[in-house]
């Protein structure tokens, strides 16, 4: 009986065992973690439209696939979805922990990105990181300046976006750490210099330089994005009369003027209207 009621105990035991097995068997894994490095929202620099977004993700139950996608104000579209991990933007050697580099372009309103990660035990995980932008500004009028060459004895050829007024030669000498445009002329050229290049040498020892670039688009039309995406290189440009000139100043102020009136003489003169990006 004694020997009974020990193997009725141990087969007891051993059930209990196995029912204790087969039910750490049955517990699921943990749903996906994803853990992006950077704090939401992340705030683009004005004129950026892309930026790159890295973390991780571990998936106890392994990785099956993973959905990206876009809101953009109530619109969602999905970018990709991945169920290979060997390579790419999201990698993964064990299918639990993978890491994650995803480039996002063409970012020109407030954006959401979502990561919706399912394991193989069809768990989901979603989660979510706002992008912003920066806005460019707007371009505001500063009315219409006259300049005139070194021989012209009436206008004066220095203009200051900071006061946005002109300077007389002898105004320039006093004023030369605010200058930013210089107009000057000979008989068949026409230019817009930078204060440094000017033949006044207490001037030109403000080192001051302004740059420029023409372009095709109208002045009425041009934006204040167009102004800042604008590729400048050079101190000096020759104009004609129409010219729609991009420029900035050393201290990084953009704006953009136009030649509405234009005299190539050595005491020549032009008129310019002027736009600063705010």
């Amino acid at each position: 009986m004694k020997k009974l009621n020990l193997f009725l105990g141990l087969s007891a035991l051993s059930l209990g065992v196995l029912f204790t097995s087969c039910n750490k068997d049955e517990d699921p894994a943990a749903a996906p973690v994803i853990s992006f490095d950077q704090t939401s929202p992340v705030v683009l620099a004005a004129g950026v439209d892309s930026t790159v977004l890295t973390g991780t993700i571990k998936a106890d139950g392994k990785l099956s696939s993973i959905k990206i996608s876009k809101t953009v104000g109530t619109t969602e579209s999905t970018l990709e979805t991945i169920t290979s991990f060997d390579e790419g933007d999201f990698t993964s050697s064990d299918d639990i922990n993978c890491n994650f580099r995803y480039a996002v372009s063409d970012i020109t309103a407030t954006t959401t990105i979502a990561i919706e990660v399912t394991d193989k035990e069809d768990q989901t995980t979603k989660t979510s990181i706002e992008i912003q932008v920066t806005a460019l500004g707007v371009l505001t009028s500063k009315g219409t300046s006259q300049l005139g060459a070194g021989g012209n004895l009436t206008l004066p050829s220095y203009y200051s976006v900071q006061t946005d007024q002109t300077y007389s030669l002898s105004a320039a000498r006093t004023n030369a750490s605010i200058l930013d445009i210089v107009f000057t002329s000979t008989a068949s050229v026409a230019k817009f210099i930078s204060p440094k290049d000017a033949s006044d040498a207490t001037i030109s020892g403000a080192n001051r330089t302004t740059l420029y670039a023409s372009t095709s688009i109208a002045f009425d039309a041009i934006t204040a994005e167009q102004v800042a995406a604008a590729s400048l290189s050079a101190d000096n440009i020759t104009v004609a009369q129409g010219d729609v000139i991009i420029f900035e100043t050393t201290e990084g102020t953009r704006g953009v003027f136009e030649v509405t009136q234009l005299t190539i003489a050595t005491d020549g003169s032009t008129t310019i209207d002027i736009k600063v990006k705010e």
